[in-house]
C-alpha cells in the first residue's frame, strides 16, 4: 500500500501539475493526460480505500492495474518510448519501475486467496521474499536516484559557470543567439541562463527549452 500511496502522490504532484502521460507507447499532453492522470489517480485512492478497510475485491483491483502498467511499461520499452529526455538513465529507471510492478504483480497474483478470505492469513515463504524483495528495490532506487541526481547536478554546474563565462558582456539579442547555436543540454541551460540572468526576458524563451527540468527552472526564473 505504501508504494500505491507513493504513486498517487505522484500523480497528485506531477500529473496534475505537469500533465504527461506515457501509455502503452502513446505520450499524451495537455488536457488529455490531465483526465487521464485523474482518472489514475482516482483509481490508486480507490485502492488506497480498500486496502485501508481490507475490501475483498481490492486484490483484483490491484492485479487488473499492476498487470495493466506492466504491460504498457513493457509495451513503451521495446517502442522505445519514455517520458523524459535523458537517454540511458531514464531507460534504467523506466526498467526499474516495470520490475518493480512486475514483482508487485506477482505478490498480488500469489496471494490472491488472501484478499478472499482475510481471516485465515499466515505468514509464508512468499510473503518473507516479498519483504526482502521490497527492501532490496528500497536500496537499489535510493542508490540510483542519488547517483543520477548527482550526475545531474555536477553536469549542469559545470556547463552553467561555462555559460556564464560566455555571456559575459553580451546583451540580450546576443545571448539568446549564442544559445541558439549550441545543442541538446547544453542549448536549454543556456536559455535557462539567460532568462535568469536578464530582466524581462518573455516567457517564450522557455519554450526553446527541450529538457522539462531546465523548462520548469526557466518559466519560474521569468515569472518571479
Amino acid at each position: 500500500m505504501i508504494y500505491i500511496s507513493v504513486l498517487a502522490l505522484f500523480y497528485l504532484i506531477f500529473g496534475l501539475t505537469f500533465p504527461t502521460n506515457l501509455f502503452f507507447g502513446l505520450l499524451f499532453t495537455g488536457a488529455v493526460a490531465r483526465v487521464m492522470n485523474f482518472v489514475f489517480l482516482a483509481v490508486l485512492g480507490f485502492m488506497i480505500y480498500g486496502f485501508i478497510l481490507k475490501k475483498h475485491w481490492v486484490g483484483k483491483l490491484a492485479i487488473f492495474w499492476f498487470g495493466v502498467e506492466v504491460l504498457s511499461l513493457l509495451t513503451s520499452i521495446i517502442m522505445g518510448k519514455t517520458i523524459l529526455e535523458d537517454g540511458a538513465a531514464v531507460y534504467f529507471i523506466t526498467l526499474f519501475v516495470f520490475g518493480t510492478n512486475l514483482f508487485i504483480l506477482w505478490y498480488l497474483v500469489a496471494k490472491r486467496d488472501y484478499f478472499v478470505d482475510l481471516r485465515h492469513h499466515h505468514t509464508s515463504s512468499v510473503d518473507k521474499i516479498f519483504v526482502l524483495g521490497v527492501f532490496m528495490m528500497l536500496f537499489l532506487a535510493i542508490v540510483a536516484t542519488t547517483s543520477y541526481g548527482f550526475k545531474v547536478y555536477k553536469d549542469t554546474v559545470k556547463i552553467t559557470n561555462e555559460v556564464i563565462e560566455e555571456l559575459k558582456g553580451l546583451g540580450s539579442e546576443d545571448a539568446e543567439l549564442l544559445c541558439s547555436y549550441k545543442k541538446d543540454k547544453e542549448k536549454d541551460i543556456c536559455y535557462m541562463v539567460v532568462a535568469t540572468a536578464y530582466e524581462g526576458m518573455p516567457r517564450s524563451i522557455c519554450d526553446k527549452v527541450d529538457y522539462k527540468f531546465y523548462k520548469l527552472t526557466c518559466v519560474q526564473a521569468v515569472i518571479l
